[in-house]
Formats: C-alpha cells, sequence, structure tokens
C-alpha cells in the first residue's frame, strides 16, 4: 500500500508544482517586459518558479519522500522549523523589496494567495481517500470527518481565489458588488462574515496549536493511535502557533497593526502549509495504520505522540 500512496502523492504533488510553476514563469517573463520597474521582485519569483519545476521531477519527489519516511525525527524537526524560517524569509523580502513592492505580492489576487489556495485545493486532493479508507475500514466517524475535510478545504482553496473570478475576470451579481467588502463571488468576505474572520482563524490556530499538549496532560490513553488523525501533533504547532501569534497582534496589540498587517496573505499562507502537512502526514498514516490492523487488534494499534 505505500508504495501505492508515495506514488499517488508524487504525481499529485508533482504535477502541481510542475504545472503551477510553468505558469507562473511565464508569468514573470511577460512581467518583465510590462513591469520593469518590479524585476527585482519578478526575478525573485521566476526563481522560485524555476525551484518548483525542478522539485516537481517524479525522481526528486520519490527520494524526498522516501528519505522522510526512513528519518521520522529528523523529518519531525524539519517540518517544525519550516515554518519559522519561512517567516524569516518573509520578513527579509519585505524588508529587502519596500513596501509598494511586497503589496503587489501579498495583495488579494497576488503570488502569495495563489499558493495558498493550492495547498488547501491539494489538502483536498489527500483528505479524500483518508476518509474513503476509514469509511470501508468501519471507522465511519473518522471516515465522515475527512470527508468533510476534504470539502472544508476544497471550498477554502476555491473562496480563495473567488472561484476562478479572477482568473476568468466575469463580474459579481448585484447582491455580491452591495455585500461583498471585495466586490467578489465569496462568502467569506460577506459583511456579515468578514467581521468576525480573523478572529476566527486566530481561534482555530489557537486550538490546533496546543491541542497535542492539552491532550497529553489530560488523557490517560497517552498512545491512542486515532487521535494522530484528529489532533496535530506537536511538530506541527509551529505552523498554527505563528498564525494565532500573527492575528492576535493584529486584534489586539495596536502599535503592531501597521508594521505587519501587510502580512496576512503570508500568515494564511502559513496557515494552509499547516493543515496541507497534517493531511498529508495522515494520509502516509492510513498505510502504517492497515499494516498493523492486519496483524494486530485495533486496541493494541498505538504510534507515539512524543
Amino acid at each position: 500500500m505505500i508504495d501505492q500512496q508515495i506514488s499517488f502523492f508524487t504525481k499529485i504533488i508533482g504535477t502541481t508544482s510542475i504545472v503551477f510553476g510553468v505558469i507562473s514563469a511565464i508569468v514573470q517573463v511577460v512581467k518583465l517586459f510590462l513591469e520593469p520597474e518590479s524585476i527585482h521582485v519578478t526575478f525573485l519569483a521566476l526563481i522560485f518558479s524555476f525551484f518548483l519545476i525542478f522539485l516537481g521531477r517524479k525522481k526528486i519527489l520519490t527520494k524526498l519522500v522516501n528519505l522522510a519516511l526512513n528519518h521520522r525525527m529528523t523529518s519531525k524537526i524539519i517540518i517544525f522549523c519550516s515554518p519559522i524560517v519561512l517567516s524569516i524569509l518573509l520578513i527579509l523580502l519585505r524588508v529587502s523589496m519596500g513596501l509598494e513592492a511586497w503589496k503587489k505580492m501579498n495583495t488579494e489576487g497576488g503570488f502569495i494567495e495563489y499558493g495558498t489556495s493550492l495547498a488547501f485545493l491539494i489538502g483536498a486532493i489527500f483528505a479524500f481517500p483518508i476518509g474513503k479508507f476509514f469509511v470501508s475500514n468501519q471507522e465511519k466517524f473518522l471516515g465522515y470527518l475527512y470527508y468533510l475535510i476534504s470539502a472544508g478545504t476544497f471550498f477554502v482553496g476555491m473562496e480563495e481565489i473567488s472561484w476562478g473570478q479572477k482568473l476568468l475576470g466575469f463580474e459579481s451579481s448585484e447582491f455580491f458588488q452591495n455585500y461583498n467588502s471585495q466586490e467578489e463571488i465569496t462568502l467569506h468576505n460577506l459583511i456579515w462574515v468578514n467581521e468576525y474572520l480573523d478572529k476566527g482563524l486566530m481561534f482555530v490556530a489557537l486550538v490546533a496549536g496546543i491541542s497535542w499538549l492539552i491532550y497529553k496532560l489530560i488523557s490517560k490513553a497517552k498512545h491512542n493511535y486515532k487521535v494522530k488523525f484528529i489532533i496535530p501533533r506537536w511538530f506541527l504547532a509551529s505552523f498554527f502557533i505563528i498564525v494565532f501569534l500573527f492575528f492576535y497582534l493584529i486584534e489586539y496589540v495596536e502599535i503592531w497593526n501597521s508594521t505587519i498587517e501587510n502580512f496576512q496573505e503570508s500568515a494564511e499562507l502559513i496557515f494552509s502549509l499547516g493543515g496541507l502537512c497534517f493531511i498529508a502526514i495522515n494520509f502516509f498514516a492510513i498505510g502504517e495504520y492497515s499494516l498493523r490492523a492486519s496483524s494486530n487488534s485495533p486496541k493494541n494499534i498505538s504510534l507515539s505522540q512524543k
């Protein structure tokens, strides 16, 4: 089963990475001629586009996946550190680019927002087979939960790109023009929802970031294997705590508001990558779950939560 999972994973990630990289590279080349004043931003995006194309090669991805599966603790440490490193790189980019260039990359419809949408949409693809696996193995709660996660991440991913409106350029109906804060065909920007969106994301990020610790402190079943499919483990906490801190500062510490407000799309990207990592890790975990279930009673299945 693990070989099939690796093949499926590399196919989805590889194809997405190459297609996104090629499209992005073409866009950046066009920008070099149309927006010569933003050459340094465009050049960085072009380098990243070529990196995505390189990363999408099946041989490269397969080797990286096997390394991750064979060196679990090292992989966990790398995952834990990755949002911290990404945040530092984003701050350095903001300082080196200047405000106007940074806004272009971080604005609605910008390069980073498309990355966020892509992360959610890929998460939807991997969450669905997890749900299917659990339903077929009579674990209906986990199965329907992952079907819901798949539908939810697909919805959020499409909302990020206004259901294709930004790409296709069609106009919003009168309802969305009147009641949507950005006059787009999106539900999360409706005036009744948008007011509470940041607080809601802050709360979700906090719960996702500390739930593993709460479970560890209060639960007597320290090695309940199924919990890992519900609660993000410690090495994913860094993604969500960073997002929580960002929105907390935005909402409740006024002195920071003007300084970091232009990082909102970046914070949402980090959140989406944390969600994608959670789903992808559990996508591979169902293979291990299946192997353990074939040789042991489900009651004896355990995985260290350390």
